[in-house]
């Protein structure tokens, strides 16, 4: 069982990393193939390069034009310039406003590029290393020119895709292995724990089954095993789950900007706060339904044992109003449920709104 348990959480572990790469890998795909347009910087000579842009250069992910003070940004260092910053450089006229999309000289097609850059320059910038078109004339190039100029695109987009195949399909492996594994070793415990209760009844005095009521014991028993074993299979897998996906996205956002990530951190405090104030209600809650779902089953098993003598003696609407009253408690605690629910879930939306609009 602890066997299963070790490997079902490797599983677990394996199949959120899998599924959390799969939208970087998406995120990739569109910067650096699909979308893979950044702005123009232009440093004028005997000017030294504001902080902002000194960053975004030391990331590596630029395109050198060949022409000094002239370089192109691609989307990844682009996205490390703050949005107040960026608006000051493009008002200084360091940065364009305009987004470019890149095509170095060299390789297949360069010929036939030069060509149309000559025939066109007001679609097409030639410097001496690349060549840059803005992003709303790309639909201006021919078709001949444009399978060239972004040939290498669909053949790294086509790596791209063949990696999001085998992660989709690693991501589907593990669940399914998680799922055997964990559903394997819930059941085991339920098989255990059955055996075992069942041995520690047969231990107990008869004086405590005469203070216990056969029916509230039997639902202990079948309800309760139960519940344990929804959790073992399902609830530990779902938290471990989400706490790798957590750990994982939370090292993507540092890696891509550490300002950002850290304002989003700021409302993990309240959120743990109000997750712990609310799962204390939802458990005093629980426990009561369970209480009086203990006590339903014990009145359903004793009302079918003795319906012989309730009949007999006509005590069907007496029987029925007290199942009434215990059913409508039960009702009553259903819907003090809901309400805790009612208001914990939007108030994980409001601040999931709140850290998407910053």
């Amino acid at each position: 069982l602890r066997l299963a348990c070790l490997g079902g959480a490797a599983l677990v572990f394996l199949g959120a990393v899998a599924s959390v790469l799969l939208p970087y890998a998406t995120k990739l795909a569109i910067d650096n193939y699909i979308v893979p347009v950044g702005p123009k910087v232009t440093i004028p000579e005997g000017q030294a390069v504001p902080p902002e842009i000194q960053k975004a250069f030391d990331s590596g992910q630029v395109a050198e034009s060949g022409q000094k003070g002239v370089v192109f940004l691609k989307p990844e260092a682009a996205g490390m310039i703050d949005r107040l910053e960026e608006q000051k450089l493009i008002e200084a006229g360091l940065l364009s406003r305009e987004r470019y999309y890149t095509r170095p000289l060299n390789g297949d097609g360069s010929e036939e590029m030069l060509a149309f850059a000559r025939e066109h320059p007001e679609v097409v910038e030639q410097y001496p290393a690349l060549l840059a078109v803005e992003e709303k004339n790309l639909a201006a190039l021919p078709e001949a020119v444009t399978a060239i100029w972004r040939g290498a695109d669909l053949n790294g987009l086509a790596r791209l895709a063949v990696i999001f195949c085998v992660l989709m399909f690693l991501a589907y492996a593990f669940e399914f292995g998680q799922r055997v594994v964990m559903e394997t070793a819930a059941q085991r415990m339920s098989l255990d724990l059955r055996q075992k209760l069942l041995a520690h009844l047969f231990g107990l005095s008869q004086s405590f089954f005469d203070r216990s009521q056969s029916a509230r014991l039997t639902s202990r028993l079948t309800n309760d095993v139960n519940n344990l074993s929804n959790l073992a299979k399902t609830t530990v897998a779902t938290i471990f789950n989400d706490l790798v996906s957590l750990l994982v996205i939370v090292g993507i956002m540092f890696s891509l900007s550490p300002k950002l990530a850290l304002i989003t951190l700021i409302f993990t405090p309240p959120t743990v706060a109000l997750t712990i104030f609310f799962g204390r209600l939802s458990r005093a809650v629980q426990r009561y339904l369970r209480a009086r779902l203990a006590i339903i089953n014990q009145s359903f098993a004793e009302t079918i044992g003795g319906i012989n003598i309730i009949q007999a003696f006509r005590r069907e609407e007496r029987n029925t109003a007290d199942f009434q009253k215990l059913n409508y408690e039960n009702y009553l605690a259903g819907l003090k449920q809901m309400r805790i629910h009612a208001i914990f879930v939007p108030l994980m939306d409001i601040f999931a709104s709140m850290i998407l609009a910053l």
